[in-house]
Order: structure tokens, then C-alpha cells, then sequence
């Protein structure tokens, strides 16, 4: 069987949601002798780096400024032809998407793009996008959804679910460090929300609820764990609300493996998700999870079995499932044993892997 070269493109700086999966993806296929990978990334980034150290694969590091730089095809296409690519796999937006497509189709190689958003993209921009890749793949169920709506035919998209390192992500917990680390104590509830500072994470919504649930649970404590735009804004928020007591903003955390199996509930109060891999990761800690029912997040949260889903933008109705958890131990505990049985049956890493190199080879065939 002829090796493909399957050239890949992430544009993300940072190793977290799209760039982990491709971490993943990479390492899953490392050592298989039918698949050589190279990586296009971002000069100086965290994600060129690891790739480098960790991946086994040859990464071309370039300067790629986003949406306006038309250059980038041709840097694509320079990078194609030298390496005598096979297929060219893209894996994020920021200009990747369409300049990397049309440098694919200047040289009529296979080109496959990843989508990872929900959000909707115009009929007629989407009937002129999607032609420039010989398959799309979506990251859950609800983001395929999003595509078909909006004209793409069934064939043209197909999903391999976004996953998590089982291995990495453990239900060991370290209280003393936990609560040394973030200033909290054994007493305390403590909820995390680990996301991105964008308005469409929902921020607002959680702290909403928590306005009314301190009154019956001033126990309680929240972590903010992501950075973004909107920080200061969510800070003047929380100062608004007259939650400084109860809300700390923690940053980015590159150690998320020891944090969250120490929380006692995560949430994710998102108004579109494409999957969200917090939630993957917060389920193989076994860590309670409560989350809107958008997006993907279905697929990887049952409501009531591996943990609790309520309406976008409800701030009542997660007040509510917050409350519910607080009070019922046995049902965080039942949840969170069911959400980590979840992960390891229908999120392995390989389950992807094996997905993603059966269509380069149906591609390459």
C-alpha cells in the first residue's frame, strides 16, 4: 500500500479545542506506516512547538495574519508542491479554510476541511465555500446538521466526532493543591467554567444564577478558567452584580487535568457549541457536568444519565440544575461515573484516528 503524505493546516497559536484535537490526531497516527503528516502552523506558536517535540511529524512553521491574507494560498501551494502532498487536511477558519482550499485546487489535490463551529454561514456563500473541498467533516452530529441545512449535501459532509485522552484526563484529585492553588476551602461548592471570555460562552448567564443562588448558598464558588475579549467586560459584570466574594477569574490553565477533577460541577452555559471539549475532558474526570443543549453538546451530555442539560440563555433553569447538584451528592456521583463510562466507549482517540485515515485513503484511492 502507497504511503500518503497528508499535509495538515492549523491555525491556531495556542494548544487548546481545534489544536488539541490535532495533537491528538497526529500522535494517534505517529507511528502508522501508511500516513506521513506535515504541519502548517503559525510561527512561534505553542502549537509548533508541541508538534515538533511531541508528534513526530514534520511542521512548517509560517507567518499567517487571518482572514485578509490572500498570500497565503500562495505559501500553501509552494508548501504542497515541494512536499509532493497527497491531500491537504484543514483544521481551522481564520483563512485557512478558503485560502488553503484554493491552493488545493490550483494543483487538483484532495483537500478535506474540519469544522468545529455551529454557527450558520449564508446558502450562497456556503454553495461557493464548500466546493473547494472534496469532503467536510463536522466534529458532531449538530454541526452536520448546521451544513445540510444550509444546502450541503449529504455526501459532502460526514462527522468524526471531536475526542479526549482518557489517559490524560483521570479522576485523581488533589484537594490540598486545590485549594493552596485557588484560594478555596473543603467547605466551599466550587464550580468551574472553563471557556473562552466570548459572549457566546455564555458567562453572563451563570452569573445571573449565581446572583439568586448565593442567597441560599453562599458556599458557593466560582472559577473562571479561559482567557478572551471579553474579560474586562465580564469583570465589570461580576463587579456589577456584587460577586467579587464569590468569583474568581483564574486565566488560562495549561494544567486543566489537575483542576478539574478537583471541581464539583462544571458549566457550560454556551449559547453554540460545536461539541465543546471542556465538557470531554470534565467527563473523563468524572466531574458533574451541566450544559445548554446546543450544538453537539447532546451527543456527548445526556440529560440525567451522564449529567444535566437546560435551554440556552435559561438563567432559571440552571439556577435550578445548580441547586439540584448542590443538594443531591449521590447524583453528582452517579453522574460523573456515567459521563467518564461515556468517554471511554465513544470518545477514544484512535475511534478518530482510524475515521480520519479511512478517508485519506477513500480520498487518495
Amino acid at each position: 500500500m502507497k504511503k500518503i503524505t497528508v499535509v495538515h493546516i492549523e491555525a491556531g497559536r495556542h494548544l487548546y479545542g481545534g489544536a488539541l484535537q490535532v495533537a491528538y490526531l497526529l500522535g494517534a497516527l505517529k507511528n502508522n506506516v501508511n500516513v506521513n503528516n506535515i504541519v502548517i502552523c503559525p510561527l512561534g506558536s505553542e502549537v509548533a512547538e508541541h508538534f515538533s517535540k511531541h508528534n513526530g511529524c514534520k511542521i512548517i512553521p509560517i507567518k499567517m495574519k487571518g482572514d485578509l491574507d490572500i498570500g497565503l494560498t500562495w505559501k500553501v501551494k509552494r508548501i504542497l508542491a515541494q512536499e509532493k502532498a497527497d491531500i491537504l487536511h484543514i483544521h481551522s477558519r481564520r483563512g485557512a479554510d478558503i485560502y488553503g482550499g484554493l491552493a488545493a485546487k490550483m494543483l487538483n489535490i484532495p483537500s478535506i476541511l474540519t469544522r468545529r463551529v455551529d454557527n450558520p454561514e449564508s446558502r450562497w456563500w456556503c454553495k461557493i465555500k464548500y466546493r473547494l473541498f472534496n469532503q467536510t467533516v463536522a466534529i458532531s452530529d449538530g454541526i452536520r446538521q448546521v451544513l445540510l441545512n444550509q444546502g450541503l449535501s449529504p455526501n459532502q459532509v460526514k462527522t468524526v466526532r471531536s475526542v479526549v485522552d482518557t489517559e490524560h484526563y483521570q479522576p485523581i484529585q488533589n484537594s490540598a493543591w486545590f485549594t493552596d492553588t485557588f484560594n478555596v476551602q473543603a467547605e466551599h461548592f466550587v464550580i468551574g467554567i472553563v471557556a473562552q471570555l466570548i459572549e457566546r460562552k455564555g458567562h453572563l448567564v451563570l452569573f445571573n444564577a449565581l446572583k439568586e443562588l448565593l442567597k441560599s448558598y453562599p458556599q458557593i464558588k466560582v472559577l473562571v478558567l479561559g482567557r478572551g475579549p471579553q474579560a474586562q467586560h465580564l469583570k465589570n459584570k461580576v463587579a456589577e452584580l456584587d460577586l467579587q466574594q464569590a468569583v474568581y477569574f483564574s486565566g488560562f490553565r495549561a494544567d486543566l487535568e489537575q483542576v478539574l477533577p478537583n471541581l464539583d460541577v462544571l458549566v457550560h452555559p454556551a449559547y453554540m457549541e460545536g461539541l465543546g471539549v471542556s465538557l470531554l475532558q470534565a467527563c473523563a474526570c468524572e466531574t458533574p457536568v451541566i450544559a445548554s443543549a446546543v450544538g453537539g453538546i447532546p451527543e456527548a451530555i445526556k440529560d440525567k444519565v451522564n449529567g444535566l442539560l437546560v435551554p440556552a440563555g435559561d438563567v432559571q433553569a440552571l439556577q435550578s440544575a445548580i441547586e439540584t447538584l448542590i443538594c443531591n451528592p449521590n447524583l453528582r456521583l452517579q453522574l460523573a461515573k456515567q459521563a467518564r463510562e461515556k468517554m471511554l466507549n465513544e470518545f477514544s482517540i484512535q475511534a478518530m484516528a482510524n475515521q480520519y485515515l479511512n478517508l485519506y485513503q477513500k480520498l487518495d484511492a
